[in-house]
């Protein structure tokens, strides 16, 4: 093995190792995160594949320096701070550090007996990653194994580690009525493949991108994203693809791109980072619809599409076109009086019921595969147009919102469900007008209106807050 990457592979290994004693401690004042970002765009992707996933670099550790490339001295993000290593404990990571410790160290006379005993500890790491994905993703991204230190590993334990992600895909928030515990819900689609997706930082602000660089870890369908849409490549990843080992090299949605030095990336960070905060889920670019990158996201005439779908297991119409339109002329009257003509509502219906390829039961076996079934039901209307003079009258990629419309699904717990600055809108079983504008208006980009119930006398003081409490606003309990 060349002497830079055994020295590279050894300063990791410590790095782990540090992580895991800090983890035991008090957290750390958190490092500056060492990332950066190029502007980039791609076709909108909530309907079709993105391209496949490569490996991705794990974050930096928090509260450790890590060693500096020779000759390079990497930017920090301005005014993103790292959140330190969890002071929770996580006996199975570092126990497998422990193990991947041995494992480089180990005689060729040893390795047999050093696999055998590195897959349960590997397979308890896996579990235990998994449930931190969820409760502290920053600290998932920061135990992962970097793909320099896969390299060489018993087959049988590589298969038990996360999965690395580096793509662009789709990044969808969506808001659902009655509201779960946690409010918002997000999910990553790389090619073609849905994860339950958690984040920190800046882009927990962040709602639906379509064409989102992400990179970050999976472990299954769960998965965790770091917050800048770039990552730093590591040693072994340059000497691969050829370059140098000082050079400035980033990775942006899996395509890498060098850079002189960090006064050129700074303008590529900053330009992707503003397209990024771009009203709208569209990403200016090639393949983007230009009706969707030139038109306001929020105000003007906006056109939306209703798709009533059924199943061979359940049958039959939720609604017919004349209850459908009755509902479509109460929320148009309701977005032109609230907006004062700013912003109005323009429906077509569908004709009949397309029905599904996939049983009710495929779906309901699920609480999240609404955004599954809408897809399925994208396609659906888009054969139709096609087969109906493919004029695009009934195509939801012509439409500025469209709704999805099924037959009652238990697994369900709402009665609406809508991407947050999305297109997209999902009614479960109802077409009430409340409900209609009240999803709408998250595709307009407003969450919930909340209420605060005081504990006391005092409005101001101690109480309790009520997710889509106000029984006043549209986006609360009137809605």
């Amino acid at each position: 093995m060349p002497a830079y990457r055994t020295r590279a592979l050894a300063a990791v290994l410590v790095l782990l190792a540090a992580a895991w004693s800090l983890s035991r401690r008090a957290p750390q004042p958190a490092a500056r995160s060492v990332e950066s970002a190029a502007a980039s765009s791609t076709a909108p992707g909530r309907l079709e594949p993105e391209p496949a996933p490569s490996p991705v670099q794990r974050p930096a550790v928090s509260g450790v320096e890590r060693p500096a490339v020779s000759g390079v001295q990497r930017p920090a993000v301005s005014g993103v701070q790292r959140p330190a290593v969890s002071g929770v404990e996580r006996p199975a990571v570092a126990a497998f550090t422990e193990w991947l410790t041995d494992w480089r160290r180990a005689d060729p006379g040893a390795e047999a007996a050093l696999a055998a005993r590195g897959v349960p500890l590997a397979r308890a790491r896996r579990a235990e990653l998994r449930e931190l994905i969820a409760r502290d993703p920053a600290a998932a991204l920061a135990a992962a194994v970097p793909a320099g230190l896969r390299v060489g590993l018993p087959a049988a334990v590589a298969a038990e580690l996360e999965e690395l992600l580096d793509a662009r895909g789709d990044w969808e928030v969506t808001v659902s009525c009655p509201a779960p515990a946690d409010g918002l819900q997000r999910t990553a689609i790389l090619a073609g493949r849905r994860f339950t997706a958690h984040t920190h930082g800046r882009r927990l602000a962040l709602a639906t991108k379509y064409g989102l660089p992400l990179h970050g870890l999976a472990v299954d369908d769960l998965a965790a994203f770091a917050p800048e849409p770039w990552r730093a490549l590591d040693d072994d990843e340059k000497v691969a693809r050829g370059l140098a080992v000082d050079a400035l090299a980033v990775s942006i949605g899996g395509e890498v791109e060098v850079f002189t030095g960090p006064a050129e990336l700074e303008p590529r960070r900053a330009a992707l980072l503003a397209a990024e905060a771009r009203e709208g889920p569209y990403v200016p670019g090639p393949g983007t619809p230009p009706t969707a990158a030139n038109t306001p996201w929020i105000l003007g005439a906006k056109r939306v599409l209703w798709v009533q779908v059924d199943f061979a297991d359940d049958p039959g119409a939720v609604a017919s076109t004349a209850e459908i339109e009755n509902t479509n002329t109460r929320v148009a009257a309701f977005f032109a009086a609230t907006s004062h003509g700013r912003t109005t509502f323009s429906f077509t219906v569908l004709p009949g019921v397309l029905r599904m390829t996939r049983d009710k039961a495929f779906y309901n076996a699920s609480a999240t595969s609404a955004g599954q079934l809408q897809t399925a039901a994208a396609a659906l209307a888009k054969a139709y147009d096609a087969a109906n003079g493919g004029t695009g009258a009934y195509d939801p990629d012509k439409y500025d919102r469209w709704i999805v419309l099924f037959k009652r699904m238990p697994a369900y717990a709402f009665g609406g469900q809508a991407q947050l600055t999305g297109p997209q809108v999902r009614m479960n079983g109802n077409i009430n007008p409340g409900t209609t504008y009240h999803e709408l208006g998250h595709t307009q980009g407003l969450t919930h209106s909340h209420y605060w119930i005081p504990a006391g006398p005092v409005a101001t003081g101690p109480g309790t807050h009520l997710e889509y409490g106000d029984p006043f606003d549209a986006m609360g309990r009137s809605g």
